[in-house]
């Protein structure tokens, strides 16, 4: 059995950092700077967990996004930037330290406690009864004037910051279990991407060279089967190319089970997101992000967005929905022939192949 690797197009090879890895924070902003100056703008580490930095690497690269909560998920083949990525873990981790700082959150709870005291003391009649009702010492007028609105936002979003891991909770070991519970679910992602970028958990699907072009069955062997990776990029090249129509529903099926290691990833991230909404008052994860710095504020929101966009862009998909089944029956000449997910590739380069203006951009892909 022969592989069909080599008969596809060279992607290029990403360097993934490993255990042994290590960067200081001094090294992490040097990269960051670095990498920034080739765009000409400025690096901002990010300082709060929610921030994020968003990188454009040279003109031959993609763009880089570096939450500090986790390791980058993008993996760039810029040298230059590899040296950031496990310092983007550390900082993610020193950071988490910070936001379970009880005596930082109880700070900053009594400034916002001072301050509404001594606004609704300010705006009374009798400040001496405002002073003893709210039973928080009062600011003079200087100390009143400095908190500015901005500085009232920030503290606000401070708070919620401090508040998403848990530091309100009462409890000693619910808090131990929010810390515990965030720190398996932020790096959930990198490992599941890690896996799809993984040869070896992905494996491959071996195709009987009956059913591939004739220029690929060269790659079968003494066997008479091609050994077909189920990376992105191979999986692509078959589904895009490939005319027969079970070679791709072969390829595309099992790529979509390919790694079976992240079925099981998948629940333990479902169960652990489940608990952490739960101890943190919400009723689900997608509450508890929607209500974390989002612009929609709960799901409700999130999802009439997402309908009303794709209201919007409804006639457009059902006319290329209908032109994509129109080429699949004239091209296996069954009336009704129905479009599978595995055809869409393939249908959508013949259709852009059959028009003149990106002909061109379809064949070279």
């Amino acid at each position: 059995m022969t592989s069909l690797s080599h008969l596809i197009k060279p992607k290029h090879q990403h360097r993934r950092p490993t255990g042994h890895d290590h960067c200081s924070f001094s090294q992490v902003r040097s990269a960051a700077c670095q990498a920034a100056t080739w765009c000409g703008c400025r690096a901002r580490l990010p300082f709060r967990s929610s921030h994020c930095t968003l990188v454009r690497l040279p003109p031959c690269q993609r763009f880089v996004l570096c939450p500090p909560c986790h390791q980058c998920q993008y993996i760039t083949c810029c040298r230059a930037w590899l040296p950031v990525l496990p310092g983007c873990q550390l900082l993610g981790d020193f950071l988490a330290e910070i936001n379970h700082h009880r005596g930082l959150y109880d700070k900053l709870r009594q400034a916002q406690a001072a301050h509404s005291a001594s606004a609704a003391a300010a705006a009374s009649s009798s400040p001496a009864d405002a002073q003893l009702q709210a039973g928080a010492q009062l600011l003079s007028r200087t100390q009143l004037a400095g908190f500015c609105p901005e500085t009232l936002v920030v503290a606000s979003k401070y708070c919620q910051d401090f508040e998403k891991y848990g530091i309100h909770l009462a409890s000693a070991r619910q808090r131990a279990e929010v810390a515990r519970l965030l720190a398996l679910n932020q790096h959930y992602p990198a490992r599941f991407n890690a896996a799809l970028a993984d040869h070896q958990q992905l494996g491959s699907t071996a195709v009987p060279y009956q059913l591939l072009p004739p220029e690929w069955r060269r790659a079968a062997g003494v066997t008479g089967r091609v050994t077909v990776p189920l990376d992105g990029g191979s999986m692509h090249h078959v589904l895009s190319h490939a005319e027969n129509e079970e070679a791709r529903k072969q390829v595309y099926l099992a790529g979509a089970a390919a790694p079976a290691a992240n079925l099981a990833l998948l629940d333990d991230m479902l169960a652990c997101r489940h608990q952490l909404a739960q101890l943190l008052g919400y009723p689900s994860y997608a509450a508890f992000k929607a209500a974390d710095s989002t612009l929609a504020g709960t799901p409700e929101a999130a999802a009439s967005f997402l309908e009303d966009l794709a209201g919007g862009c409804g006639q457009a998909a059902q006319q290329e929905l209908a032109a994509l089944t129109r080429l699949k029956r004239q091209h296996t000449g069954q009336a009704g022939a129905a479009l599978q997910p595995w055809d869409q590739d393939f249908y959508t380069r013949q259709l852009a192949l059959s028009r003149p203006h990106s002909a061109d951009v379809a064949a070279a892909a």
